[in-house]
């Protein structure tokens, strides 16, 4: 549809936001009145209007997914130019300004994101360092300590931020201390007849005087925080407005306590005093996680935040280039994301930000959301132009008012811009359905639902627009979705559902975790046989039970007379294959002290095979047995595990299964990588501790498996259902348990910093549950129980206690409830499932499918398996540890990074860099001694002679450009192009010379060639190409249109024993070509089609032979 069609479709109000192009816009967009069709139109209208380029607008939004709708709604309006808009979240775009300015960074920029294990260390730590009558060592646990750290972040609160604030604080608290404890002895003093309340008044309105006298000298705000002498203004205010006494004993208790002497004192002080306490573990957090190069999730914003406000130039370098700033879901904003917009944005005096939200949809408290953000709006923008949008598209009326009718009127926009009303109306009208009904128990409930769902998939089956995706359960709780989602698939009604797990319950990961723990018992001679007993039991080694047994009670035996331990009496079994395995652990345990822990899980879970030197020869009647993990080479011995949990066998048939051991095993691997960077050599003992630290903080790492089908019941939490809409919503659980009101954080902060979430009031609830009723479109199904599954009693949740026409419904026998109950106790992925492999596959490649260089060659590569080694690499990503040559090439790379990331800053080159940053990244690897000798060895005697060829005059140098963060994403129609740059040098305003370091074996020219070096040049020329695709579809290097590519080969060649470096001008053919080719293999992998291979031959024809099908459609 044209931008014309569209913006005629628009109403009155829609247009205005649309044409309102220059200046500050607010608007208030309630639920279904067409916010991201504004968003996009507008767009497209200020590049109609303007002779603004596409990168000269910012859109930002709260999630991927939102960005991701945003810009194929854009793209339909105005084509390819939508991949030139910059739409980001927030993190992703703090991390886009950290990665473009990182030379600009005094941290260290090479970062590693923190997990729970990590961090619950270096806090750890930090406590057993304080004195024994620190508060925060007495009274705090470790995640209150986490939250509130986090809380300052989200806030935007820096060390030195936090620092003014409880400085300023002290100095407020020492100066009207005394004063207040004076009057309030002599108020205290007093009765409570009427002369003695008066007197009370007198004094306070007497002590209050003398209060602002010294409160009104102090600043009222710093950044987005009240002062607290503006606090206690306001509040000394209220109760003098009031001129009621009870008033004046509230703020008494409110804000005074009594000290050890009986004296009057705020509560403030002892809060400051903590307060002062918390400043110094934050400081030291930070300074452990500067040390250690790792990052958390709330620093992404801050360390933006520092860069823009502490560095002129990159301010209004990025003012310059977003000259245009949307934002979505504005009601959301927490006070760090406000400050980074505003520091870029208030550059000038009327800045063109258009703000989009709805004060009644602000459900993200528990994440520092604030809708003071609106007032604060108006604040910064006096001639902000406010509009609100009436029309609900989404909606029948009854829905609306039905929905409307749960708000109270305690906040409303009008506050902030009195001349605002909302007036909500449906577009729709009448004839929507609501549905009310009370329950006995949460079973009946449950069933009742899955029956009435099946009802309406019945009544729409021959509704050829229907799908079951229009129908939606929302809660607020995961546990009542999964109870809810088991229901409807007995019924085999597919649903798609989120379900998050702690990785350490998951039956993979518990098997790797028993296998490395007792092959660690094995070398410090520790008897765990119980770990063996449990290892041996599992199902891949194929032992019977009998066997097991059997094997007891000879241990058993054995024990008695030799006091023998399982692992000898299997060693020297006389069933092979059981001796085999014996061997397999005991060999483990050796290796175990020179093999990195990473090494070792790849051999247990069959990633890697490994040597057994024992003189063991198979005999017929066990090959059967053994077969999937005893290679033809007898010495050879790989673990069942992958084969059990990951062949393509178990990815057809268990495709829910597979994903889910998938994820953990992930996790894990991830998990332990982010702990590798407290330590740069991990090893068995250092599982052994990681698991420690996992038992004493009782730390959770959660992964999330997706259960799903292509069309289904969507099963979804409230807050994820934000911005989405259903036909049908069953808005179920609706009791006061379910809808309990959060953490109760006993706010460790001063009176006016509001950091901490307190707990959900009314209208937090009445949002919440307002968000979840304006998802529906057609009917609206509110239901709750007065049992839950526990037999414990429940209620309706109170902020709806106006609504008493619930029906009670007491049709749904227990009988029709049975099966239900039995799968209650099942886990909901092991239920039966009616979609298969694609579902799981087509959840990975999402909505955004993304190709780098690497795995285009992968997908095209016949002579290493070609789309099937696409699937298994690129898309399963079974983790594996890196390899000597990987690391070799990482630290190679790193070496160059930091050598001329110094010389971009200083102008000089120092090949102590150089060496010291390549030597280091090696020892961070964690090989055995005499592997990283030979590679630092070969390393600093490669880049001593390579040290010459470096120093040279260079033009202007951008190193280690990451295209997947640049400008939100570099895009080719709708495939997201990714890939990261070594070096840029700008040679002049229009010619750039992009370089791409190479180790390994080099040559003078791509041209020739046979056998793997002709595949090698392919893969070279292809990358080079490629490259050039991102550059032509990235804003911001269109002004150098002159382009050389440069391979260059770090490493000499043996033959002529000189360096070599390659340059290609690509041709516009070629991109063409290469961009034809990369639409055709994006459209295979979209239809999950990975075409068999095997007919082409194994070399560089294959490879181009295979391509020239895929161009002309012969495949």
């Amino acid at each position: 549809m044209s931008f014309e069609s569209r913006y005629n479709n628009l109403n009155t109000k829609q247009k205005l936001a649309v044409d309102t192009i220059f200046g500050p816009v607010l608007v208030i967009a309630g639920p279904g009145s067409g916010k991201t069709e504004l968003l996009a139109v507008r767009i497209a209208n200020i590049l109609r209007q303007t002779d603004a380029n596409a990168s000269n607008i910012l859109c930002l939004t709260f999630t991927d997914n939102a960005a991701k709708n945003m810009r194929e709604r854009l793209r339909n309006i105005i084509g390819q130019e939508a991949y030139k808009v910059a739409i980001h979240t927030f993190h992703t775009f703090g991390m886009e300004i950290l990665n473009r300015f990182q030379y600009k960074l005094q941290e260290n920029s090479d970062l590693t994101p923190i997990d729970d294990i990590s961090a619950s260390k270096i806090f750890h730590k930090i406590i057993s360092n304080l004195e024994w009558n620190n508060s925060w060592k007495k009274t705090s646990s470790l995640p209150s300590l986490r939250g509130a750290i986090n809380d300052l972040k989200t806030s935007g609160i820096t060390p030195d931020d936090f620092s003014a604030i409880i400085s300023q604080n002290e100095q407020i608290l020492n100066d009207i201390g005394p004063i207040i404890k004076d009057y309030f002895e002599k108020i205290s003093s007093l009765g409570r007849k009427k002369e003695e309340i008066t007197m009370k008044m007198g004094l306070f309105e007497e002590m209050m005087t003398r209060l602002v006298e010294i409160l009104e000298k102090y600043p009222s705000t710093y950044k987005f925080q009240d002062s607290l002498a503006k606090t206690i203004l306001l509040s000394l205010q209220e109760v003098i407005e009031s001129g009621d006494s009870k008033l004046l004993t509230k703020w008494k208790n409110s804000w005074l306590e009594k000290n050890t002497n009986n004296a009057f004192i705020l509560k403030d002080v002892e809060k400051n005093k903590k307060s002062f306490e918390l400043l110094e573990i934050y400081r030291e957090y930070t300074k452990a996680l500067n040390e250690e190069n790792l990052i958390d999730f709330s620093d992404m914003i801050l360390r933006a935040i520092r860069l823009v406000e502490s560095d002129e130039a990159v301010r209004a370098n990025i003012s310059e280039q977003y000259q245009w700033i949307l934002l979505d879901e504005y009601q959301d904003t927490n006070d760090a994301q406000l400050t980074l917009i505003t520091t870029i944005a208030n550059t000038v005096d009327e800045p063109n930000i258009f703000a989009v939200g709805d004060d009644d949809q602000s459900i993200f408290k528990f994440q520092g959301a604030s809708v003071r953000n609106l007032s604060i709006f108006k604040q910064f923008y006096p001639n902000t132009e406010l509009i609100i949008l009436e029309e609900n598209y989404r909606s029948y009326a009854e829905i609306i008012d039905f929905s409307r009718s749960i708000l109270s009127n305690q906040h409303s926009i009008s506050h902030i811009f009195p001349e605002a009303e909302k007036k909500f109306h449906a577009h729709r009208e009448s004839g929507g359905i609501i549905k009310k009904f009370q329950f006995e128990t949460e079973l009946q409930e449950i069933t009742w639902i899955a029956d009435e769902i099946a009802t309406i998939i019945e009544n729409e089956k021959n509704n050829p627009n229907f799908s079951f995706s229009d129908i939606a359960v929302i809660t607020k709780k995961n546990a009542t979705l999964e109870a809810i989602g088991k229901a409807l698939l007995e019924k085999n009604i597919p649903i798609k559902l989120s379900k998050d797990e702690n990785i350490f319950d998951n039956e993979v990961v518990i098997l790797v975790k028993n296998i490395l723990l007792y092959i660690h018992s094995l070398r410090t001679q520790s008897d765990r046989d119980d770990i063996l007993i449990e290892i041996l039991s599992h199902p891949m080694w194929k032992i019977h039970r009998l066997e097991i047994w059997e094997l007891s009670r000879q241990i058993a035996q054995a024990k008695k007379g030799e006091n023998k331990v399982w692992i000898e009496v299997l060693r020297n079994h006389s069933n092979k294959y059981l001796s085999k395995i014996a061997h397999f652990f005991i060999e483990l345990s050796i290796q175990a002290n020179v093999l990195r822990l990473e090494d070792l899980i790849d051999i247990i879970t069959g990633a890697n095979t490994i040597f057994i030197s024992d003189d063991y020869n198979e005999d017929e009647s066990n090959r059967e047995q053994f077969s999937l993990f005893i290679d033809d080479e007898e010495q050879n011995f790989t673990s069942p595990l992958y084969e059990y949990y990951f062949s393509e066998e178990k990815l057809h048939k268990k495709p829910l299964i597979y994903a889910n051991h998938l994820a953990n095993i992930q996790k894990i691997i991830e998990s332990l990588r982010g702990y590798k960077q407290q330590k740069p050599r991990l090893h068995l003992d250092d599982f052994v501790e990681y698991m420690n630290l996992i038992d004493e903080y009782e730390i959770h790492l959660s992964t999330s498996a997706l259960i799903g089908a292509e069309e289904a019941v969507q099963c979804i939490t409230a807050h994820k259902s934000k911005g989405l809409e259903y036909k049908y919503v069953f808005a179920a659980g609706l009791t006061e348990t379910n809808y309990a009101r959060g953490r109760n954080s006993g706010n460790p902060f001063t009176s006016n910093l509001s950091l901490a979430p307190e707990k959900d009031n009314n209208e937090d609830l009445e949002r919440l549950i307002y968000t979840i009723f304006t998802r529906a479109k057609d009917a609206l199904y509110v239901t709750y129980s007065t049992m839950n599954l526990s037999e414990k009693s429940e209620s309706l949740v109170s902020v709806l206690g106006n609504i008493t026409d619930f029906e009670k419904n007491e049709q749904i026998s227990i009988e029709n409830c049975t099966k239900i109950l039995e799968n209650e106790t099942k886990s909901i992925i092991e239920l039966p499932f009616t979609g298969d492999e694609s579902v799981f596959l087509k959840s990975i490649i999402g909505s955004t499918l993304k190709l780098s260089a690497t795995s285009v060659q992968n997908f095209l590569d016949v002579t290493s398996g070609g789309p099937r080694y696409f699937l298994t690499r690129n898309l399963l990503q079974f983790p594996q540890a890196k390899s000597e040559n990987a690391t070799y090439g990482s630290a190679i790379h790193k070496g160059l990074e930091d050598f001329f990331k110094d010389y971009k800053s200083k102008k000089t080159f120092n090949k102590e860099i150089l060496f010291n940053s390549f030597t280091e990244y090696i020892k961070r690897e964690g090989f055995s001694e005499n592997i990283e000798k030979n590679l630092i060895a070969r390393g600093i005697e490669n880049l001593e002679s390579l040290y010459p060829h470096l120093v040279h005059d260079y033009g202007e140098i951008h190193l280690e450009q990451r295209f997947n963060q640049e400008g939100g994403g570099t895009y080719l129609s709708d495939i997201r192009l990714t890939g990261a740059i070594d070096r840029i040098e700008l040679t002049s305003q229009s010619k750039m010379i992009v370089t791409d370091y190479k180790t390994g074996s080099s040559f003078a020219t791509l041209e020739g060639g046979s056998g793997y070096e002709a595949i090698k040049k392919w893969k070279y020329n292809l990358q080079l190409i490629f490259y050039a695709i991102l550059f032509n579809e990235t804003p911001r290097w269109a002004p150098w249109k002159e382009r050389e590519f440069q391979l260059f080969f770090v490493e000499k060649s043996k033959k002529e024993d000189q360096y070599h470096t390659i340059s290609k001008f690509v041709q516009q053919g070629e991109i063409e070509r290469l961009e034809k080719l990369v639409q055709k293999i994006a459209e295979h992998i979209k239809n999950l089609d990975f075409p068999d291979i095997s007919h082409y031959s194994q070399d560089a024809h294959g490879i181009r032979q295979f391509e020239e099908d895929l161009l002309n459609d012969k495949i």
